[in-house]
C-alpha cells in the first residue's frame, strides 16, 4: 500500500470538503481517483455530473464545516474571515 505522508491526508480532506460543498451547490460530482503515471501530480479529478438535490444530511454537514471547530477556537487563534 503507497505511503500518504501529510499532504495525502490533507488532500484527502480537501477533496471531501470540495465534494460536500459541489454537492451543497446542488451539483452531483464524481470523485476519480488519478494514480496513473502521466497525472502523477493530481490525486483524483472531480468531475460536475448533473443537478443533485441537496439532502438535510449534506446541510448538515456544510452547517458544521461553517460552523468551526467545537470549542469555538480557531487555528492560529484568529478567526477565519473571507477576503474578496
Amino acid at each position: 500500500m503507497k505511503k500518504l505522508g501529510i499532504l495525502g491526508i490533507v488532500g484527502g480532506a480537501v477533496l471531501l470538503y470540495l465534494w460536500l460543498l459541489i454537492r451543497a451547490l446542488g451539483i452531483e460530482v464524481t470523485v476519480s481517483p488519478c494514480p496513473t503515471p502521466p497525472r502523477r501530480d493530481l490525486m483524483a479529478e472531480l468531475r460536475p455530473e448533473g443537478p443533485h438535490r441537496v439532502t438535510a444530511a449534506d446541510q448538515a454537514l456544510v452547517d458544521a464545516l461553517s460552523a468551526g471547530r467545537p470549542d469555538g477556537d480557531t487555528p492560529g487563534g484568529q478567526p477565519v474571515t473571507a477576503q474578496c
